[in-house]
């Protein structure tokens, strides 16, 4: 009678009560406000764990666990303690719940829960609109960078099938799109682009998940990747036009319009080059440079964005810095090739961040400001851009990098041990090094420095790295400074062989794990046994045929068919072994092309023989080089056809 009695009064104060005894049993008194929230008809000697967190093995096993300690126990402070670290919060169906714990006599225990299922969604929609806001206010703010970021990614899903349509190496055509996505994931996350940030990382899970695993099974994988991320992007576009208006990001149009026109200026001038005589063709080179300056842009206007960008990332990680502070020479102008590069630094200042400066307690056993500090600078010295950033962290511990990329099979046991100390610094560069312990949406992938080095070499830039443990470290870039004028002389052949080249020796290094020694241009008409060829068909007419010699050929088929002593077919595949090749470079270094090539289109490899070829060069304008390495040499050739 006196249960009943207890109950209601329970009922009447409309929330969830009940208590249970040290064997976990629930008693008799119990309101039903507390049967609603656990969703059930009666929980008289029910055990509790079991009602609070049914199928959560999880929970229940650290209540269970909890709960048994206390009974341990008979110190007032201890069991207060105790109870205070069990789960306090949970949801069942569709309810969420906040769990109270207090301790009555005779090992007995008040649970009280409260329904918080409003308050939670209430919570995540003020999050949501908070996470809105700064994103509005992020691009609000650097609308011009903003807009070129929209229409670069724009362009990049357009191009993913150029990136996944060869098929016979597929691996290396998902790395290289690893590797593009995990420079826009981290932009994007700096305009807090949530959306696509975190549908961008979803991406990168799916794609290391099959390269970890090529068994897994991957179907329709360009179409998931764009739908994926143009749904993303949507969606986000969507929220900016309700807040900014539709027309807010439409000024890309009038400066395409205006690039168009130069570029048909360039065009022009390069007709009168072909035609000129030896004492006019300096002058028009001159004026060729001088055009492509006009859509040229300040240098310091490509880094800008990384002073805010810097803050928010050490927030999101839990640091303390000073503002960024960037200087150098307002007046340097720089060419869109610049872009990818100044855009992939956004992982050098993360790894400043998460790497290299240490928290505040550390930094104060250290006997140095609370605040970390980021520097960049930049000047043009002999032709060259220098850029410098560095940090005044703990620096880079050798040992470590070293035996990460020893476990990660980047390097032999052996390699590392003739290693120096530049050696191991240049290793953080490399493809799939990371010392994270675990993977988050700003790092872990080992992906993001690999991104610099790839833009960096497109620009035939170096980097040197300063290493000071203790105190922090400093990146030195080198760079060429007259980009434009580099590809304002070259011919368009010139341009698209050194992107090949380039792409070549990426792949040779970077997936082949083969050495290169150097690049020189080679004249001979002489064609090895193992060679392919394809056409690049568009504006201009090509032909790129890859020849490479019978020591590289050897080198490159044990390390694609290992131990195989059949010879019928050890012939077969190294026949093949150049069209694979060439399918996969050429293909990748489409989509890296400046924009007035994007209309070349390639062909499968061609059924040519050497006696044809050799006609084509003897009747066109070519060129060739020649790839040192370590295994022998491989040539790249591009035939242009005359009108």
């Amino acid at each position: 009678m006196l249960s009943k009695q207890i109950n209601n009064i329970l009922n009447i104060t409309n929330l969830g009560f009940l208590y249970f005894d040290k064997n976990m049993k629930i008693g008799k008194s119990f309101s039903k406000e507390c049967l609603r929230i656990v969703q059930r008809d009666d929980v008289f000697q029910r055990n509790i764990s079991e009602i609070l967190f049914g199928n959560d093995l999880k929970t229940k096993e650290i209540f269970d666990y909890g709960f048994q300690n206390i009974l341990q126990t008979t110190d007032t402070s201890t069991i207060k303690l105790l109870l205070s670290l069990l789960p306090n919060e949970h949801t069942i169906g569709l309810v969420t719940f906040s769990i109270e714990y207090k301790p009555l006599e005779n090992n007995e225990y008040l649970l009280i829960v409260s329904d918080i299922t409003r308050q939670k969604e209430l919570e995540v929609k003020i999050k949501k609109e908070q996470q809105m806001q700064k994103m509005i206010i992020a691009i609000a703010t650097h609308k011009l960078e903003s807009v070129a970021l929209i229409e670069h990614f724009k362009i990049f899903l357009k191009d993913i099938p150029q990136l996944l349509q060869q098929y016979q190496n597929f691996e290396i055509n998902l790395i290289t799109l690893r590797r593009e996505l995990h420079t826009f994931k981290g932009l994007f996350a700096q305009k807090e682009m949530l959306h696509l940030s975190n549908s961008i990382h979803q991406v990168e899970t799916h794609l290391e998940d099959y390269l970890n695993n090529p068994n897994t099974k991957i179907t329709n994988i360009e179409n998931t990747i764009k739908t994926t991320l143009n749904e993303a992007l949507k969606l986000d576009l969507k929220i900016i036009d309700q807040v900014l208006g539709d027309d807010f990001l439409n000024i890309q149009p009038s400066i395409n319009v205006q690039i168009r026109k130069i570029d048909e200026v360039k065009k022009q001038i390069k007709e009168l080059i072909d035609t000129a005589d030896t004492n006019t063709k300096d002058s028009l080179y001159r004026l060729l440079a001088n055009v492509s300056s006009m859509v040229n842009q300040p240098l310091i206007g490509m880094l800008d964005i990384y002073p805010n960008m810097l803050k928010n990332i050490a927030s999101k990680l839990d640091k303390q810095i000073n503002t960024l502070q960037i200087v150098g020479d307002k007046n340097i102008l720089v060419s869109e090739y610049f872009y990818p590069f100044t855009e992939s630094l956004v992982h050098i200042f993360r790894n400043c961040i998460d790497h290299g400066i240490e928290d505040i307690a550390t930094r104060e056993l250290s006997s140095k400001p609370n605040y970390g500090t980021i520097k960049c600078s930049f000047e043009k010295i002999d032709n060259n851009i220098k850029l410098i950033i560095s940090d005044d962290g703990k620096g880079i511990d050798t040992d470590k990098i070293l035996q990460k990329a020893v476990d990660k099979n980047i390097i032999s046991q052996e390699e590392a041990s003739l290693m120096n100390e530049n050696d191991i610094l240049n290793l953080i560069f490399e493809d799939g090094l990371s010392t994270n312990k675990s993977i988050t949406s700003l790092s872990g992938r080992g992906i993001g420095l690999n991104a610099v080095m790839y833009e960096l070499k497109k620009l035939n830039g170096q980097v040197k790295i300063t290493n000071n443990i203790g105190k922090g470290i400093t990146f030195t870039f080198t760079i060429p400074y007259n980009q434009s004028f580099q590809d304002s002389k070259n011919s368009d052949e010139d341009i698209i062989l050194n992107y090949i080249v380039d792409e070549t020796k990426a792949f040779l290094i970077n997936d082949m794990k083969i050495k290169t020694n150097q690049i020189i241009s080679f004249k001979d008409d002489d064609i090895g046994k193992y060679f392919a060829t394809v056409s690049l068909n568009g504006d201009i007419n090509l032909f790129v045929t890859m020849s490479i010699s019978l020591e590289l050929t050897n080198a490159l088929f044990d390390i694609f068919v290992p131990n195989m002593d059949n010879e019928n077919d050890k012939t077969m595949i190294m026949n093949s072994l150049p069209s694979e090749i060439v399918n996969t470079v050429v293909g990748l270094s489409l989509s890296k092309l400046p924009i007035k090539f994007k209309s070349l289109v390639m062909s499968e490899p061609l059924a040519l023989d050497c006696s044809i070829i050799k006609n084509l060069k003897l009747e066109n304008d070519n060129i060739t080089k020649e790839i040192q390495t370590s295994k022998g040499s491989l040539f790249c050739t591009i035939i242009k056809m005359r009108s």
